[in-house]
């Protein structure tokens, strides 16, 4: 499939077409007229002239993780996300105007497409000239993000719908094992996921009702997901971990097809960190991001206001379910990230992961994600506030940095 999309000269694209029914030629929202006449130094012209607003001539799908769907239907598609990156020209028919793309520039009829519209096929070609591992990672998560939003009429094509994109991709990384949807040269980091909060949509189904992949990749969940290491292409960021506190000890997928980039059958994750017992409130209603405050002090009276843990489910058909009351949950403490930005400001973000086994099997080592706790700070912070945020943790440590019960356990 990548291999049609990227050797082709050209991709017709019928971008307003919400199904396969509808003609590439639809009509116009507004009707065209022409004016032509002679300018004073002589020469003729002809303009091809639309009636409307200024918001209505130069409204484009900004790609990425939101857009106007229902303008641009056919880009909602996660089928359609790896013909059109991988594509190097597309003409876009809309019900505005046509719309031309290609690895370097977008121009469109009105002449009023910005750096801003339909930008990811020239993200695309930075991400494929980066030399840098860590950063060609980041570009990864940034494309993930905004393919996870994306729909899908058969729910385990997940994956399959991906698998030319990430072919393309390993062949930036010679050498590199993919795991459902993740690369074994940045699985630590690439663990660092959880489900995006703010478009829930109670009508999907946000579990599979088929096997699509291990629970600790993204692709286990229908809903969108943030990556913590995730590259916003117009920032001047950088991100680090500040500390680790699990260890991987080894990963495997098995594929369903010859293609490794595929399908999966099954996965394993074998780990070695703390393990903490938890009680869960099988409450839905509390299963919302609910930020409040924690005051840390400072040596010159200044606070600074940071978030309680708050727990992001995975999937909140499950944590309604009686299931819940029938396993066993425990947390993984895996990271605490920071992002420093170009003003020389800092923000921080603990991750831990939340993992279920069934009660009827005691001496079961095998757990499945069920979620990610996350500890935020609220406000960006400058270099000195670090310093003494830094302090603070030295003489207050996380307990879990310090406690719970050393464990090696295998997550699928």
């Amino acid at each position: 499939m990548g291999d049609i999309y990227e050797q082709a000269f050209l991709t017709i694209s019928a971008t307003s077409a919400p199904n396969c029914h509808t003609g590439l030629l639809e009509p116009c929202i507004s009707e065209c007229f022409g004016l032509e006449g002679t300018t004073l130094a002589g020469k003729s012209y002809a303009y091809a002239v639309s009636p409307g607003s200024y918001d209505d001539l130069h409204s484009h799908p900004r790609m990425g993780l939101s857009f106007e769907r229902e303008h641009w239907p056919i880009l909602s598609r996660a089928w359609v996300f790896q013909e059109r990156i991988l594509s190097r020209r597309v003409l876009h028919f809309t019900r505005r105007e046509l719309i031309f793309e290609c690895d370097e520039e977008t121009v469109c009829e009105c002449g009023f497409v910005n750096q801003d519209d339909m930008h990811d096929k020239k993200v695309y070609q930075v991400a494929v000239r980066e030399k840098s591992p860590t950063r060609l990672a980041m570009f990864w998560y940034y494309f993930i993000e905004w393919y996870s939003s994306l729909s899908l009429s058969v729910e385990t094509d997940r994956l399959a719908a991906l698998s030319g994109f990430a072919q393309r991709y390993a062949r930036l990384q010679p050498g590199c094992r993919y795991f459902a949807g993740l690369w074994d040269t940045s699985l630590s980091t690439s663990l660092l996921w959880w489900a995006y909060e703010y478009d829930y949509d109670p009508i999907v189904l946000d579990l599979p009702r088929q096997y699509v992949a291990p629970s600790w990749s993204w692709a286990a969940i229908n809903r969108r997901v943030s990556f913590a290491a995730s590259l916003d292409p117009n920032s001047d960021t950088t991100f680090s971990t500040v500390g680790q506190y699990f260890q991987i000890e080894s990963a495997d997928c098995q594929s369903a097809t010859d293609d490794k980039t595929g399908p999966v059958t099954g996965g394993q994750l074998k780990v070695r960190g703390r393990l903490f017992d938890v009680v869960a409130h099988n409450d839905p209603q509390q299963l919302v991001l609910q930020p409040s405050c924690v005051v840390i002090p400072f040596s010159d009276g200044r606070q600074v206001l940071g978030h309680k843990p708050a727990l992001l489910p995975d999937s909140k058909v499950w944590w309604a379910s009686e299931e819940v009351e029938n396993s066993r949950l425990v947390c993984l403490p895996l990271a605490r990230t920071r992002w420093t930005y170009a003003i020389g400001e800092h923000s921080e973000l603990e991750l831990t992961m939340v993992l279920s086994s069934p009660r009827s099997d005691i001496d079961n080592e095998k757990y499945r994600r069920v979620g990610i706790i996350q500890q935020a700070s609220r406000e960006k912070y400058d270099t000195q506030t670090l310093d003494e945020i830094r302090q603070h943790w030295a003489e207050n440590p996380s307990p879990f940095e310090t406690g719970g019960t050393e464990a090696t356990i295998t997550i699928v």
